[in-house]
């Protein structure tokens, strides 16, 4: 961190949504669209661990990034278990494989914390 200019944990404002104003006023593209309440939870297999992301442990899942989404949210939104969907707010996007699920309540979305794409997984 120290290579960076930080030596303590220093208190980050959230990002001036003035400034992707512009990207608030670009127009669908085709595709249903859903505002979702997005939760990061600890992933199953790498909790202080750096071996999440080996073949042996990719083979366990579905090998890639996934975002669950509820039974409801996702036949509004024409999606079927295993899409692939674009998950996307003002700070960035990301592309995973669906999980529909009805773990998931209605509105809300799930994605693993700390996924890492890497060129071995991302082969």
């Amino acid at each position: 961190m120290r290579a960076f200019g930080e030596s303590l944990v220093a208190y980050r404002p959230p990002i001036d949504t003035r400034s992707v104003s512009e990207m608030r006023q670009i127009p669908p593209n085709g595709f249903p669209e859903k505002a979702l309440n997005f939760l990061t939870p600890h992933q199953k297999w790498g909790i202080h661990s750096t071996y999440s992301e080996n073949l042996l442990m990719l083979t366990l899942s579905r090998g890639g990034p996934i975002v669950w989404i509820s039974e409801t949210d996702a036949r509004e939104l024409t999606i079927v278990d295993n899409d692939w969907v674009e998950v996307f707010n003002a700070n960035g996007a990301l592309t995973a494989r669906a999980v529909v699920s009805q773990r998931v309540p209605p509105g809300m979305t799930m994605i693993a914390m700390r996924y890492r794409i890497t060129l071995r997984n991302a082969l």
